[in-house]
């Protein structure tokens, strides 16, 4: 779309084409060459760009570092000033980034799109706004009345259908064969900014720690062209899915028989004490970033993200021959978005430039907003004192050195806030997860168990409660929005209250005990309530209101006959789902309110009806294993916990009427053990024994599922 956006706040996107006579190469920058500028549906227009070419490597010499500082900045003005006349000159910018849009859309997508090699070389990025546009006066990337993030586009690079919505697995690419390289920097930072998704714990031994980071971040270093060809396809055969982001940190190096072109100084596969130049294409070839994909002479999908800690990554060189920067050729290649540096970036700017985009890329945020805070936090970390050491003037336009070629999917906004939300689900997935391994960790001694079961569990709360607030700025009305998010929140609940109680029962203390108990009830019935609430957002979804019935039964021995009812007929519309997903939930639904049957009628002593429909059903749910895994895991786990949890709450609430909480149950049980012993009896089978056998038995038809 072109100068619109949705009413939910999607971005606006401005493509401005520029088009000349003759083949990418082979043309110097002259006051006489006409480019055809077309920018929406607005008539085009003709632009020169006012210099020759020698007058334009002048200033890029300036801006590369390699004159006086004073010079630098002159030019950096001046070059500035230029780029900014230029746009002024393209009506149908002006009119499509209309200030009025400020009300409607969070930032806008300027792109522009072009393969003159000439063009380049011209720093767009330094343009400042003109008059007409957003923040006139200022710097156009970096004003806020308007948040402008402005990317490259090769014509010839489309990615509609690219997945972008994939699982966030980063690898960095570490060499020092130009010289020495910042790399536990660089890997300390992405191991920071990866920690929440990892969820490592400070009792971890070190190879769990390792295992848990190589999950979500891997480290290659002193890396060749064959190492890294190998390392990406292990991943592929190891996990069954490639890396999405490439973090490439390196020192680039004039290529072979080129002038003035940069590639990557990698080391030589064969002889250790010489680098290997990899050129855009080769790398590209080599990251698995092939046209071909799915054909079957490729193995694997090519990274959405690759960024370049590296000196001129985007810098066109020489355009007298065919050829393009590293960045460049990445992009045409078809990586959906390269992030590289027109001039040489700082070490201190490509840290900030790599903290502020992977933050962003693993928190599953739009990527054009992440790369216009990442120049911000460039422009915002420089020190503006008197007598700025060579370090600070170095980095004094790194914001500017940033260029980004970007061809997105067309699906981008519809993606993104479930991509998101995964991305947070994730987070709290690992912290649950934590709490669960700890729990069942039985080589800690009791007080040390203790301790680190409190840690582990108070930091999945804090994720709980994190993604609780970020649910009040994403749904805007959405209903599939805050019914999944309620989903979320309900079933990390649900297992928080569950551990809890399963922890009192471990604790020898009896205030802790009563402590936990009455925590995990709590939590218990904010997940009941939760789970009503989406049945109440949206009545087709008979899953939530069968989480409801279980919890309420659980908590009170009760099945309110109505509920069920209504939960196994919108089951039964929804078994016949072309969803596979939600087929798996209707099944699973259905064998679920069988167990329930079951447990009400062993509680009031009375036969239980035939496992055949329940066998029947549990049959079906495995049939659709191989297309739904995860949907399957996850009912499964809940299938187990009417064995190990439900139907054990559900009794202490059916013998202990009187008490008013489940710590007051867990009390009374306690006592009546410490109770002195009496003539031993004949022991009545207990409520729910049959039940559970039953379900136990039904389970059985997925013990060999893995």
């Amino acid at each position: 779309m072109n100068g619109t956006a949705s009413a939910d706040g999607q971005p606006g996107f401005v493509e401005l084409q520029l088009l000349r006579h003759g083949p990418p190469h082979n043309q110097l920058l002259s006051p006489l060459t006409e480019y055809l500028a077309l920018c929406g549906d607005h008539p085009n227009t003709t632009l020169r760009i006012p210099l020759e070419h020698n007058a334009l490597e002048t200033r890029l010499r300036a801006l590369r570092y390699f004159d006086s500082e004073q010079t630098r900045v002159d030019q950096l003005r001046e070059t500035a000033r230029i780029a900014s006349e230029l746009l002024a000159k393209v009506p149908g910018l002006i009119a499509e980034l209309s200030s009025d849009w400020a009300e409607s859309v969070p930032f806008v997508h300027l792109s522009i799109a072009s393969r003159a090699s000439e063009l380049a070389l011209f720093p767009f990025e330094l343009a400042v706004a003109p008059d007409g546009f957003p923040g006139a006066g200022q710097p156009l990337c970096l004003q806020k009345q308007m948040p402008i993030c402005l990317t490259r586009r090769s014509r010839s690079v489309r990615n509609e259908d690219f997945p972008w919505d994939r699982k966030v697995k980063v690898l960095m690419i570490a060499s020092d064969a130009g010289g020495e390289i910042p790399v536990l920097q660089h890997y300390a930072l992405l191991r920071k900014i990866v920690e929440p998704w990892v969820g490592t714990m400070p009792s971890d031994p070190d190879e769990d720690r390792k295992r848990k980071v190589g999950r979500v971040l891997r480290l290659l270093t002193q890396a060749n062209v064959d190492k890294i060809e190998r390392t990406l396809c292990d991943e592929v055969d190891l996990t069954g899915a490639p890396f999405t982001h490439i973090h490439v940190l390196a020192h680039g190096c004039d290529l072979p028989d080129t002038d003035r072109r940069s590639g990557i100084a990698f080391h030589h596969p064969t002889a250790a004490d010489k680098i290997d130049a990899v050129d855009g294409k080769r790398l590209a070839e080599t990251l698995g970033c092939l046209p071909d994909y799915p054909a079957t002479s490729k193995r694997h999908r090519g990274p959405a993200v690759v960024t370049l800690a590296t000196c001129s990554s985007a810098d066109q060189g020489s355009v007298a021959i065919p050829g393009a920067s590293l960045a460049f050729e990445l992009h045409d290649s078809g990586v959906p978005l390269v992030v590289g540096s027109q001039f040489p970036l700082s070490a201190e700017g490509s840290i900030i430039m790599t903290e502020s985009l992977y933050r962003g890329f693993m928190a599953g945020r739009d990527p054009r907003s992440t790369i216009w805070e990442t120049r911000r936090a460039l422009q915002a970390s420089l020190s503006q004192s008197p007598g700025s050491s060579a370090v600070v003037e170095r980095s004094a336009h790194d914001w500017a050195s940033l260029t980004v070629y970007a061809a997105l999917p067309d699906d981008l906004e519809d993606v993104l806030p479930k991509h998101r939300r995964t991305q947070k689900k994730r987070r709290l997935d690992v912290r649950l997860d934590n709490v669960y391994h700890v729990y069942h960790d039985l080589r800690s001694k009791p007080d040390d168990w203790l301790a680190t079961f409190h840690e582990a569990s108070t930091r999945a709360v804090n994720e709980e409660q994190k993604f609780q607030e970020w649910t009040k700025t994403d749904e805007r009305g959405d209903t599939r929005a805050r019914v999944d998010n309620s989903g979320i929140v309900a079933s990390a609940q649900k297992q928080i209250g569950l551990l809890y109680l399963r922890a009192a029962k471990k604790i020898a203390n009896d205030d802790d005990a009563s402590e936990w108990a009455t925590a995990g009830e709590d939590w218990l019935r904010a997940s009941r309530f939760e789970y009503l609430k989406i049945f109440q957002i949206s009545r087709d979804e008979s899953w939530a209101l069968v989480q409801y019935l279980a919890l309420d039964f659980a908590l009170r021995a009760v099945v309110e006959d109505p509920l069920w009812i209504t939960a196994r007929e919108l089951a039964l519309v929804e078994e016949h789902s072309p969803q596979v997903k939600r087929r798996v939930w209707a099944l699973s639904a259905l064998l679920e309110l069988e167990f329930l049957q079951w447990l009400m009628a062993d509680f009031q002593g009375q036969a239980l009806a035939s496992n055949a429909q329940a066998d029947a059903l549990a049959k079906r749910i495995r049939v659709l294993f191989p297309e739904a895994s995860g949907e399957f895991w996850s009912a499964k786990r809940q299938f187990d916990r009417y064995v190990n949890d439900f139907a054990e709450l559900a009794l202490f609430a059916k013998d202990h009427p009187n008490a008013t909480s489940l710590a007051e149950r867990y009390q009374d049980r306690r006592k009546s053990r410490k109770k002195v012993a009496r003539p031993r009896r004949k022991p009545r089978p207990k409520s729910g024994q049959q039940a559970v056998a039953e379900i136990d038995k039904v389970l059985r038809l997925f013990a060999d599922l893995s």
